[in-house]
């Protein structure tokens, strides 16, 4: 049986890329709700009383709410800009940390399959993943674009792959995934 290569076996799969994709977005909606009860709560209201199913003529309709006013109108559109805004960078923060994990992931899985390299962001928003190893070369280059490797790294939002052995002179072996394509 032939030997099985560290790039086989040891990345996440886009299953499990998606699974703790899953797992943020629901820690996520689960502020977003833990701070609207607390901002309920916490506003002096009292939770309404609850009204018993055996009398039902003593409960009256509830009138529907007043139209808002332009000037009501024009501040809540605002708020909710705000909160828009809001909701986008906390988004983006997110997968860029995910991202800045996944590298430090892939650097300790390679050094535990006993080759010697580093790994690391680059880019604005870290969305270049840079994998720097001296033996890098046209079987490391192989041996990545035979596997779910590339497409892993897309999925976390990277938008370039960097495979290079550092040497930066004739001896220079750099490969270069263009994940936007």
């Amino acid at each position: 049986m032939a030997k099985q290569t560290p790039w086989k076996s040891s990345f996440p799969t886009l299953r499990e890329i998606s699974r703790a994709s899953a797992i943020v977005a629901g820690l996520f909606v689960a502020l977003i709700f833990a701070g609207l009860l607390i901002s309920h709560y916490s506003g002096g209201s009292k939770p309404a009383s609850i009204v018993l199913a055996s009398a039902p003529a003593a409960v009256k309709p509830i009138p529907p709410p007043a139209p808002l006013s332009a000037a009501q109108r024009i501040a809540l559109a605002k708020r909710q800009a705000v909160i828009a805004r809001q909701n986008a960078v906390a988004m983006r923060n997110a997968r860029r940390n995910a991202r800045r994990i996944w590298a430090r992931e892939v650097d300790s899985k390679l050094l535990d399959a006993g080759i010697e390299s580093t790994t690391k962001t680059e880019g604005p928003r870290d969305t270049i993943l840079v994998i720097q190893c001296a033996l890098a070369g046209r079987v490391m280059e192989h041996q990545i674009s035979s596997t779910d490797f590339p497409v892993a790294a897309e999925a976390l939002g990277f938008k370039k792959l960097i495979l290079t052995n550092g040497f930066g002179d004739d001896l220079d072996e750099t490969f270069t995934w263009d994940l936007t394509k």
